[in-house]
């Protein structure tokens, strides 16, 4: 019984090898018809990768560094370490070279630019005025209590408070809406 199966899989395999070899024979017959189109292919690479323009290759340069510039904020940051970061990749950016670029380009990235300009200054007012504000009970109670005297506010500038952080949010969160807006234009490009 051990004999049948193990002669089993030995005329298996015989017949396996066999139908290979009779495979990669019969291969080039099958390919030739999508042959042109594997050529094809391979022209229109090598055109496209010939046909690449200074101007391209200049601006290909630029996306990729400011691709390299992006920079994760950890988890927990702090204020100051965010705008750390911010500022980083805002020097980054300023930095990359447009030579070579066209001007059309050099619009688009000066506008990303300066949206991430408007990202930094925007997240620093934000963490100033909320760094401003107390964090203890006997501060909050204070400056409740200074707000309710001088600006006649009756529940100590709470809602004052909180509306002048919601816009600053706000604002935040637009320049980063125009941080994307410019990136996606910039997509063009690539």
């Amino acid at each position: 019984m051990g004999e049948k199966i193990v002669g089993g899989i030995k005329s298996l395999i015989i017949y396996g090898l066999g139908g290979c070899f009779v495979g990669f024979l019969l291969l080039p017959l099958f390919l030739d018809g999508n042959r042109n189109t594997v050529d094809a292919h391979r022209e229109a690479t090598a055109t496209a990768i010939d046909t690449i323009t200074p101007e391209r290759a200049a601006h290909l340069r630029v996306l990729n560094a400011y691709r390299q510039s992006d920079q994760k904020i950890p988890p927990g940051a702090s204020p100051k370490e965010i705008i750390a970061v911010l500022r980083s990749r805002y020097s980054k950016i300023s930095a990359i070279s447009l030579s070579g670029c066209s001007p059309e380009f050099r619009n688009d990235f000066i506008v990303l630019i300066n949206s991430a300009a408007q990202v930094v200054n925007e997240y620093e007012r934000f963490a100033a005025y909320a760094g401003s504000l107390p964090d203890d009970v006997v501060g909050v109670f204070l400056m409740g209590a200074f707000n309710g005297m001088t600006r006649g506010e009756i529940d100590g500038g709470a809602t004052r408070i909180q509306n002048e952080l919601d816009q600053a949010k706000q604002r935040f969160h637009i320049a980063i809406e125009e941080v994307q807006k410019a990136e996606i234009v910039l997509k063009k490009y690539e």
